[in-house]
Formats: structure tokens, sequence, C-alpha cells
């Protein structure tokens, strides 16, 4: 596990979770549909998912809360929108000892 190069950092167009760790080699999953692309990093972290979750809450604008049917699977989501006004969402879930989760920024081409 590395630190997210600046490069991702920069990409997020927010403020990275303190002390998230990346998988060495592997920077992002992408996919395209009509004039955006979607851009999924995939995080890891040894605090809960909630913190996580509220972590990106307080920095995402106009944040929203995701399904509470998902909170009850264990799966905490929010959405809203980054600094570069990009649609953002984050969906965390804890496994084991650590929480892995997922950063998805639609970008457009």
């Amino acid at each position: 596990m590395v630190e997210p190069p600046a490069e991702v950092v920069s990409a997020l167009g927010v403020a990275a979770y303190p002390g998230a760790r990346m998988l060495k080699g592997f920077t992002a999953m992408r996919s395209e549909a009509g004039a955006s692309v979607m851009i999924d990093y995939v995080f890891f972290t040894p605090d809960p998912a909630t913190k996580v979750r509220d972590f990106y809450a307080s920095k995402l604008t106009a944040a929203r809360p995701g399904d509470p049917a998902m909170e009850k699977m264990g799966a905490y989501i929010v959405k809203g929108t980054n600094a570069n006004g990009e649609p953002v969402t984050v969906q965390a879930r804890t496994l084991g000892a650590k929480t892995n989760f997922h950063f998805v920024v639609t970008k457009k081409k």
C-alpha cells in the first residue's frame, strides 16, 4: 500500500482522506459514457466507514447522504460536488480491520 500520488489527489478536486492508502501500481478504473468519463479511485484506511463518510460530507459541496437501506448493509455513501463542480460519489465499507472506499468523480471528456 502506498500514499495516493499527487496527480490522484489533484484529480479528486477535494482533500484526500487523511492517511488513505492505495494499492501499489493501481490508480483508478475508468469508464466512458457519452461526453463524460467516470474515474473510480479505490482507497483503504483502518478508520470506520462512517468516519470516511462524515469526512467527505464536510468537504463536498451540496453533500447529501446515501440510501439508509445501504447503510443497514454496511455501505456508507455520500454524494456532492468537488471544488471543480464535478459530481462525486464516495462509498465506504468496513471489511474486517480495514475500510475500503471508492471515490468516483465524473469529468467531461
